[in-house]
């Protein structure tokens, strides 16, 4: 009898770990902003259409699902990376990528811990190996969330054409800190270089 409950709970568990996998993006309403950012890598254009949804219901709710997908509209240049700033002070909650098209081998934030939620990360970073991204084909949509407002941060792409590496970078949108949390850094950043000088003197 104990071995059986055992396993159901076993059960239960695994299946519970498969959905957390599985989880779509959050319901969102209509998009808080949106932008079109274009990239001239080789001899075509690759366009990232990058957005932030106000996510209305479920546990993340009145935080943002923030969304990129990338379209190589006529480049030769495969596209194997993809790449989004994260600002400092910034917090990660959850990160997926609606599956389907082109998917990433990895979407992860680049961080000494992946702890959720996520507070130091320096970037989110997409793998594309299986297939690149090549002329004519839209990636998956990746996306995370974060509670931190909407604003602008630096994305870069990055592939190969005929063997010779591209790389180019443009403007996105990503989660910026609030303003009292931008004081708070300045403030720190102040009273780290004081410190500094006083260790000199």
């Amino acid at each position: 009898m104990v071995m059986k409950k055992n396993t159901i709970l076993f059960i239960a568990f695994i299946l519970l770990l498969a959905a957390q996998n599985a989880l779509a993006m959050p319901p969102g309403g209509p998009a808080t902003i949106t932008k079109e950012t274009f990239f001239a890598l080789g001899d075509g254009t690759v366009r990232v259409n990058s957005g932030a949804y106000l996510i209305n219901s479920g546990i993340y709710e009145g935080k943002y699902a923030y969304t990129y997908q990338i379209t190589n509209i006529n480049s030769s240049v495969g596209i194997s990376f993809f790449s989004v700033g994260i600002n400092a002070g910034v917090v990660l909650d959850y990160w997926d990528f609606d599956a389907g098209t082109i998917n990433p081998a990895i979407w992860s934030p680049v961080a000494d811990s992946l702890t959720v939620p996520v507070v130091a990360a320096q970037s989110f970073d997409a793998l594309f190996n299986r297939p690149l991204i090549k002329s004519g084909d839209t990636s998956a949509i990746l996306w995370f969330v974060s509670g931190n407002i909407p604003g602008f941060s630096q994305g870069a792409l990055f592939g190969t054409s005929s063997g010779v590496p591209q790389y180019k970078t443009g403007q996105l949108i990503a989660p910026v800190p609030e303003p009292a949390t931008i004081s708070l850094l300045t403030f720190g950043g102040i009273l780290a270089a004081l410190a500094r000088r006083r260790n000199r003197v």
